[in-house]
């Protein structure tokens, strides 16, 4: 599997059309933009190369909608060359990390 770290317009990116997890609001959202706002974006989010030059998110949906809600153009981002099973393991493994899953998400 290659990927590479590249600094990426928020405008080329696109969701991952089967996202099971539901993104979170208020509070923690709020507190994710002033992270950001005050420390840039410390983790890069992860995506894979889509068509049209677009990249599809696989992880990091929050902190990309807190860059674009920010004004900030670009976020970092680990380019991965994944198959549909591999997105798929690679978002679950990087949500299960996150440790605070909704019921129905588990």
């Amino acid at each position: 599997m290659t990927e590479r770290i590249e600094s990426i317009k928020i405008d080329l990116l696109i969701s991952f059309k089967n996202h099971p997890f539901k993104e979170r609001t208020g509070e923690e959202q709020a507190e994710l933009m002033e992270s950001i706002r005050t420390n840039g974006t410390l983790v890069s989010i992860i995506v894979r190369s889509s068509s049209e030059g677009k990249y599809e998110i696989i992880s990091g949906h929050r902190r990309a909608n807190a860059c674009r809600d920010l004004g900030i153009h670009t976020v970092p981002a680990i380019i991965k060359e994944l198959t549909n099973e591999e997105v798929v393991i690679t978002m679950v493994d990087a949500n299960l990390q996150r440790g605070n899953l909704f019921p129905s998400e588990k």
